[in-house]
Protein backbone atom coordinates (compact mmCIF):
# COMPACT_ATOMS: atom_id res chain seq x y z
CA UNK A 1 0.00 0.00 0.00
CA UNK A 2 3.11 2.35 1.06
CA UNK A 3 4.07 1.68 -2.54
CA UNK A 4 1.19 2.27 -4.23
CA UNK A 5 1.01 5.59 -3.02
CA UNK A 6 4.13 6.65 -3.39
CA UNK A 7 3.66 6.00 -7.02
CA UNK A 8 0.67 7.96 -7.69
CA UNK A 9 1.25 10.80 -5.49
CA UNK A 10 5.40 11.41 -5.76
CA UNK A 11 6.17 14.37 -7.43
CA UNK A 12 6.13 13.69 -11.33
CA UNK A 13 2.78 12.58 -10.87
CA UNK A 14 1.29 15.13 -9.37
CA UNK A 15 2.54 17.86 -11.59
CA UNK A 16 0.42 15.03 -14.41
CA UNK A 17 -2.27 15.33 -12.57
CA UNK A 18 -2.12 19.59 -12.51
CA UNK A 19 -1.91 19.61 -16.12
CA UNK A 20 -4.43 17.29 -16.90
CA UNK A 21 -7.31 18.39 -14.33
CA UNK A 22 -6.77 22.06 -13.93
CA UNK A 23 -4.96 22.98 -17.66
CA UNK A 24 -6.09 21.10 -19.99
CA UNK A 25 -9.76 20.11 -18.84
CA UNK A 26 -10.82 23.88 -17.92
CA UNK A 27 -14.50 22.89 -18.11
CA UNK A 28 -15.17 24.83 -15.45
CA UNK A 29 -13.62 28.38 -15.97
CA UNK A 30 -15.58 28.22 -19.02
CA UNK A 31 -18.84 27.41 -17.28
CA UNK A 32 -18.22 30.46 -15.06
CA UNK A 33 -17.34 32.59 -17.99
CA UNK A 34 -20.13 31.74 -20.03
CA UNK A 35 -22.31 32.67 -17.45
CA UNK A 36 -20.97 35.34 -16.27
CA UNK A 37 -21.01 36.55 -20.09
CA UNK A 38 -24.86 35.71 -20.41
CA UNK A 39 -26.37 37.17 -16.97
CA UNK A 40 -24.21 40.41 -17.06
CA UNK A 41 -23.94 41.07 -20.62
CA UNK A 42 -20.13 41.03 -20.86
CA UNK A 43 -19.45 39.41 -23.47
CA UNK A 44 -15.65 40.05 -23.04
CA UNK A 45 -15.82 37.07 -20.60
CA UNK A 46 -17.45 35.05 -23.54
CA UNK A 47 -14.56 35.83 -25.60
CA UNK A 48 -11.82 34.98 -22.88
CA UNK A 49 -13.98 31.74 -22.53
CA UNK A 50 -13.30 30.72 -26.27
CA UNK A 51 -9.58 31.78 -25.87
CA UNK A 52 -9.51 29.39 -22.97
CA UNK A 53 -11.03 26.51 -24.84
CA UNK A 54 -8.63 27.22 -27.83
CA UNK A 55 -5.24 27.34 -25.77
CA UNK A 56 -6.31 24.24 -24.03
CA UNK A 57 -5.74 22.38 -27.09
CA UNK A 58 -1.86 23.13 -26.79
CA UNK A 59 -1.34 22.47 -23.22
CA UNK A 60 -0.80 18.70 -23.41
CA UNK A 61 1.20 18.30 -26.80
CA UNK A 62 3.40 21.06 -25.25
CA UNK A 63 3.39 19.23 -21.92
CA UNK A 64 3.76 16.10 -22.56
CA UNK A 65 6.94 16.76 -24.93
CA UNK A 66 8.48 18.49 -22.54
CA UNK A 67 7.92 15.91 -19.61
CA UNK A 68 8.66 13.00 -21.50
CA UNK A 69 12.59 14.77 -21.25
CA UNK A 70 11.74 16.33 -17.68
CA UNK A 71 10.46 12.91 -15.68
CA UNK A 72 12.50 10.24 -14.71
CA UNK A 73 10.19 7.95 -12.85
CA UNK A 74 9.76 4.15 -14.59
CA UNK A 75 6.06 4.25 -14.52
CA UNK A 76 5.47 7.77 -15.63
CA UNK A 77 7.89 7.03 -18.74
CA UNK A 78 6.15 3.91 -19.73
CA UNK A 79 2.40 5.51 -19.66
CA UNK A 80 3.72 8.10 -22.02
CA UNK A 81 5.34 5.72 -24.18
CA UNK A 82 2.04 3.30 -24.41
CA UNK A 83 0.14 6.61 -24.53
CA UNK A 84 2.42 7.50 -27.60
CA UNK A 85 2.91 4.60 -29.46
CA UNK A 86 -0.20 1.78 -28.33
CA UNK A 87 -3.68 1.82 -30.26
CA UNK A 88 -5.26 0.54 -26.63
CA UNK A 89 -4.14 3.08 -23.94
CA UNK A 90 -4.85 5.76 -26.57
CA UNK A 91 -8.64 4.19 -26.93
CA UNK A 92 -8.36 3.69 -23.02
CA UNK A 93 -7.67 7.56 -22.30
CA UNK A 94 -10.23 8.66 -24.72
CA UNK A 95 -13.05 6.78 -23.13
CA UNK A 96 -12.30 7.63 -19.40
CA UNK A 97 -10.92 11.20 -20.44
CA UNK A 98 -14.30 12.81 -20.26
CA UNK A 99 -14.99 11.48 -16.73
CA UNK A 100 -13.94 14.33 -14.81
CA UNK A 101 -15.83 16.96 -17.24
CA UNK A 102 -19.45 14.71 -16.76
CA UNK A 103 -18.39 14.87 -12.93
CA UNK A 104 -17.98 18.64 -12.83
CA UNK A 105 -21.53 18.70 -14.79
CA UNK A 106 -22.96 16.74 -12.46
CA UNK A 107 -22.10 18.74 -9.64
CA UNK A 108 -22.09 22.10 -11.33
CA UNK A 109 -26.10 21.68 -12.53
CA UNK A 110 -27.33 19.47 -10.24
CA UNK A 111 -28.28 16.19 -12.34
CA UNK A 112 -28.60 13.88 -9.65
CA UNK A 113 -31.69 11.97 -11.03
CA UNK A 114 -32.75 8.13 -10.37
CA UNK A 115 -33.79 7.71 -14.15
CA UNK A 116 -31.26 5.70 -16.04
CA UNK A 117 -31.90 6.63 -19.30
CA UNK A 118 -32.15 10.48 -18.80
CA UNK A 119 -28.50 9.44 -16.88
CA UNK A 120 -27.30 7.93 -19.88
CA UNK A 121 -28.55 10.01 -22.69
CA UNK A 122 -26.86 13.10 -20.39
CA UNK A 123 -23.68 11.39 -20.18
CA UNK A 124 -23.35 10.95 -24.07
CA UNK A 125 -24.06 14.37 -24.93
CA UNK A 126 -21.83 15.61 -22.31
CA UNK A 127 -19.07 13.08 -23.83
CA UNK A 128 -20.10 15.30 -26.79
CA UNK A 129 -19.49 18.41 -25.37
CA UNK A 130 -16.48 17.30 -23.67
CA UNK A 131 -14.72 17.58 -27.26
CA UNK A 132 -15.38 20.82 -27.31
CA UNK A 133 -14.86 21.93 -23.63
CA UNK A 134 -13.51 18.99 -21.72
CA UNK A 135 -10.10 16.74 -21.68
CA UNK A 136 -11.48 14.61 -24.74
CA UNK A 137 -10.37 17.08 -26.58
CA UNK A 138 -7.41 17.94 -25.34
CA UNK A 139 -6.20 14.51 -25.59
CA UNK A 140 -7.33 14.22 -29.10
CA UNK A 141 -5.53 17.19 -30.47
CA UNK A 142 -2.24 15.70 -28.45
CA UNK A 143 -2.47 12.35 -30.30
CA UNK A 144 -3.19 14.35 -33.57
CA UNK A 145 -0.23 16.00 -32.92
CA UNK A 146 2.05 13.20 -32.68
CA UNK A 147 0.52 11.34 -35.29
CA UNK A 148 1.90 14.64 -37.22
CA UNK A 149 5.04 14.45 -35.52
CA UNK A 150 6.01 10.99 -36.34
CA UNK A 151 4.85 11.61 -40.26
CA UNK A 152 6.92 14.17 -40.16
CA UNK A 153 10.14 12.65 -38.65
CA UNK A 154 9.57 9.22 -40.92
CA UNK A 155 9.59 11.63 -43.97
CA UNK A 156 12.99 13.10 -42.96
CA UNK A 157 14.46 9.97 -42.33
CA UNK A 158 13.59 8.78 -45.84
CA UNK A 159 14.81 11.69 -47.07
Amino acid sequence: MKNIARVLFNRNMLMLYIVNFLLADPAIYVFFLVTVASLFGKYNYFILAIIIMIGRLFILPNFYNWFVKFAKDKYIQDFLFALRHSLKVKLLVAILSPIPFIIECFILFHFVESDFQKLFEGIITLYIFSLIAGLLGSYIVLFIWWYIEDKTKNRKFIK
